[in-house]
């Protein structure tokens, strides 16, 4: 029998050869997870007291015997060891548990002789080993409401362990630090302070590190964060230690940039007294500063090899120098300007034109995806940046969006050739500082060749597909993971992200991300000839002449007071990110609530979102016909059905339910059986999990729901939707009604609770002002505080979207400003949007010759 795992750090879960094994009830877990952290026998009394303290001890020992069988056949008979009066966790059983690996990772060094706590690589490796193992607090998500001792239990348990944790972090961070590795210790340093914002000497640790890895702005700013917290929680100052480090901090600081900026003298004509004003970031080879050409008034910016790697390698300097000949010689507009490259008194440095629009990074950061049309303007200027670089025999060798600045008015200018990493320096030599970089290594690089112009062609395809998809293709967890995800995993289809991809720009990138450079796009030359031929075809913009119309307008494509169907999906803009949620968070929970103000458009979202997006058109799925596809999981069939609770919840449930159950009943039929159904379920006779049971069976036994699924191997899943489920509470008068209909509801998504694939989610929408009310009921309260989703007010450009793209669809545009006026006179508040789109369907009617215009709003 292969190896049963236990994961505890992080929300719990067991897996045996990989594959996780579904424990049907939250005291299973928790039974398990008790034996096995304790790793000791327990009595049965002990076991029913701490699990079921509010049953009867009759009851209780039967319930625990129950439990102790089921977990038995879960767990095919190993891993338990049942006496008459104790039980416990067999420890002969081939049994890993993650806390018990974590904690022998912690105790090598013990095995180690190291003088004055040094710490060597083969600990370090260990430690950090260690850490990844730590996903998150001890049964983080789990809770037996219940049982108010194994909560106790549970919370000594999370303290302790966060504690080890913490001390973990210390080690890494010295070790790090005494080796040099400063990006390293300062990312465990982030993850110590993580634990407890409040301890002081961990955010002593951080100013320390950023200042010797020269970054004193941010040691400053690690300070002032401090004083913050510690006031603002505490009402108290930092220690008298902290405040002298800081002092001592912005002592050096002064003093560092008065020295540079003497040193810098006469540079071709410029006079960079002062220039040094402000360090921007750092390199593993040099250090970036703000600064001013004084003879122009200008913003520079200063790129300084750091005097340690000129000591250590001579040749860098020579290759600092070429660097800065070869970025004079490109002169390119979408190329950062050199000013300046020269040496004096032994320090290397570089002047550049100052770009202060951002990075590509920060663009992609802000979580939406960008227009096709932006993407196309960004990737053809990098292009022709690209292609005069390799031109002139210039690989770039580290693209990546940090590495692509944005001036003001958008446009991209290509950076970073070589400062930081040098073009034929191996990037492979320090695990540390793969992190942000190794996303956009080519195959090639990952085997250790040589790289050439294919090397930059890959980058940039990673880059493109980004821009388009929100992430990069190719992700791990781990260093080994990333990089095996890199050589040997297909490039995903990029219309699971969104479905407005023409088909020959995703073409265009698929071959650029081809994993044999033989076979991979020749040039970037041709990239940039394709990316022109693509934006020659692109469709007619507002600012275009459009022909006259032809017969009478189209229909209106906005719901006016009404919300959004499924019928209305092609026409839902502006929720694409929420939707996405949505739909990867109902393949694997059996709840998501989506909660909001009146008016923020929740059963819009659900009904032309997510249930558009699973819906029962598989082709459309498959097709990414939608307006945004995301990752959809195809191992499942879904079951989809929508009702409001009403005035009597188990009726609209049992009209719901029963053309599932029996699809072939007629009209008639169906009104005498809902009144039996709704009596049934009502009265306790019948549960949803045995409804849900029968549906489920026939749709997979291909003669339930969906006869089109009769050939379909997958599992079926249903989607059960309840819109508006303040109705419970506004038009159901009986309490007594309403809390026996969400005890039988939450009953079922009890019973799920830790499967990976739930065979049953539960949607449904509720109005904020209702929540606090839904939270009295406890099985609710306990299940929706990990199972929530917030819907607030869209941003500006969403709401952009989702004014001007459903007239797109039906060829109508909005004369210049006026999308812009709409949105100034909506503003941003949640519930502004039936309003909104009221005064659009107004609108759509006084439309001129295919135009929305100023005189018509």
């Amino acid at each position: 029998m292969s190896k049963l795992k236990l994961f505890f750090l992080g929300s719990p879960r067991v897996e045996r050869a990989g594959q996780p094994l579904e424990l049907n009830t939250r005291k299973s877990m928790a039974l398990i997870a008790y034996l096995a952290v304790t790793g000791q026998p327990h009595r049965r009394e002990a076991l029913t007291t701490l699990l079921w303290p509010d049953s009867r001890s009759r009851q209780a020992r039967s319930t625990l015997r129950t439990t102790l069988s089921t977990l038995n056949k879960i767990l095919a008979g190993e891993g338990l060891r049942v006496e008459r009066d104790s039980i416990e966790l067999d420890r002969a059983a081939d049994i890993w548990l993650d806390i018990e690996q974590f904690r022998q990772l912690v105790h090598t060094r013990e095995n180690h002789n190291h003088t004055d706590g040094e710490l060597c690589d083969e600990c370090l490796v260990q430690l950090a080993e260690a850490v990844s193992l730590y996903r998150g607090d001890f049964l983080e998500g789990f809770t037996l409401p219940d049982s108010a001792d194994f909560d106790d239990w549970q919370a000594f348990e999370t303290d302790r362990l966060r504690r080890e944790l913490a001390g973990v972090l210390e080690q890494l961070v010295t070790g790090h630090q005494t080796q040099g590795r400063f990006d390293a210790a300062i990312s465990y340093a982030q993850r110590w302070l993580a634990l407890d914002p409040l301890h002081e000497p961990a955010h002593r640790c951080l100013m320390q590190l950023y200042a010797a890895a020269g970054n004193r702005s941010a040691a400053m700013r690690q300070y002032q964060s401090c004083f913050d917290l510690l006031e603002d929680e505490l009402e108290v100052r930092p220690e008298a230690e902290t405040t002298a480090l800081y002092e001592r901090i912005r002592q050096e600081t002064s003093q560092n940039v008065q020295v540079i900026a003497e040193s810098f003298g006469i540079i071709d004509g410029h006079t960079p007294e002062g220039l040094a004003k402000q360090l921007l970031g750092q390199g593993g080879m040099g250090n970036v500063y703000r600064g001013i050409d004084l003879q122009h008034g200008d913003p520079v910016a200063i790129k300084m090899l750091k005097p340690e790697i000129v000591a250590s390698d001579p040749d860098l300097v020579v290759r600092f120098v070429r660097e800065g000949d070869a970025l004079r010689q490109l002169n390119h507009p979408n190329i950062v300007k050199l000013l300046a490259a020269a040496e004096q008194d032994g320090r290397h440095y570089l002047v550049i034109e100052y770009v202060d629009g951002g990075s590509l990074l920060d663009l992609l950061n802000q979580g939406q995806l960008l227009p096709i049309s932006r993407v196309l303007a960004i990737a053809l200027d990098l292009a022709d940046a690209l292609t005069r670089a390799h031109r002139l025999g210039i690989i770039h060798r580290d693209l990546k969006p940090a590495n692509v600045l944005l001036a003001a008015d958008g446009t991209p200018r290509l950076t970073d050739f070589g400062t930081a990493h040098f073009s034929d320096r191996s990037r492979l030599t320090d695990a540390g500082l793969l992190y942000g970089t190794l996303n956009y290594l080519s195959p090639e690089g990952c085997d250790g060749y040589p790289l050439d112009e294919r090397a930059d062609i890959w980058a940039f395809g990673v880059i493109l597909f980004e821009m388009l998809a929100g992430q990069p293709p190719f992700r791990g967890e781990t260093v080994t993971t990333t990089l095996s995800a890199i050589m040997t995993q297909p490039t995903p289809d990029l219309n699971q992200f969104r479905s407005d991809i023409p088909p020959t720009l995703a073409d265009l990138v698929y071959r650029m991300l081809v994993k044999d450079r033989a076979q991979r796009i020749l040039s970037v030359r041709l990239v940039g000839a394709e990316l022109e031929a693509l934006i020659a075809n692109r469709p007619l913009t507002p600012t275009t002449p459009l022909p006259a119309p032809v017969g009478p307008p189209p229909a209106c494509p906005y719901r006016g007071l009404f919300a959004f169907f499924e019928e209305d999906a092609p026409y839902f803009f502006g929720r694409e990110i929420f939707t996405q949620s949505l739909v990867e968070a109902v393949q694997h929970r059996g709840l998501v609530a989506v909660i909001g103000p009146s008016g923020s458009g929740k059963s819009s979202v659900v009904q032309a979102g997510l249930v558009a997006r699973l819906g029962n058109n598989k082709d459309e799925l498959m097709n990414s016909a939608s307006p945004s596809s995301s990752i959809i999981d195809h191992h499942s069939s879904f079951i989809i059905d929508t009702f409001r609770p009403g005035s009597d919840p188990f009726r609209s449930l049992a009209a719901t339910l029963l053309p599932l159950l029996e699809p072939e009943m007629t009209i008639t039929d169906q009104l005498v059986e809902v009144r039996r159904l709704t009596e049934r379920l009502s009265q306790g006779d019948l549960t949803l999990i045995d409804v849900v049971d029968r549906i489920l069976q026939a749709a997979e036994a291909g003669i339930g729901a969906n006869s089109e699924r009769r050939d379909h191997p997958e599992p079926a899943h249903l989607v059960l939707v309840i819109d508006q489920f303040e109705e419970l509470y506004t038009l159901c008068p009986d309490p007594e009604v309403r809390y026996n209909f969400m005890d039988m509801l939450f009953e079922i998504i009890d019973l799920q609770q830790y499967q990976t694939r739930p065979a049953f989610t539960l949607v449904f929408t509720l109005r904020a002002d209702f929540l606090e009310q839904a939270l009295a009921h406890r099985p609710l309260a306990d299940m929706i505080q990990h199972h929530d989703f917030k819907l607030g007010p869209m941003t500006h450009e969403e709401l952009g979207l989702a004014v001007q793209r459903p007239a797109e669809m039906q060829g109508v545009t909005f004369e210049s400003g006026l999308v812009e006026r709409i949105l100034d006179d909506v503003g941003e508040e949640p519930g502004n949007l039936p309003l909104l789109e009221f005064a659009l369907t107004a609108l759509w009617d006084r439309q001129a010759n295919r135009q929305l215009t100023h005189a018509g709003y």
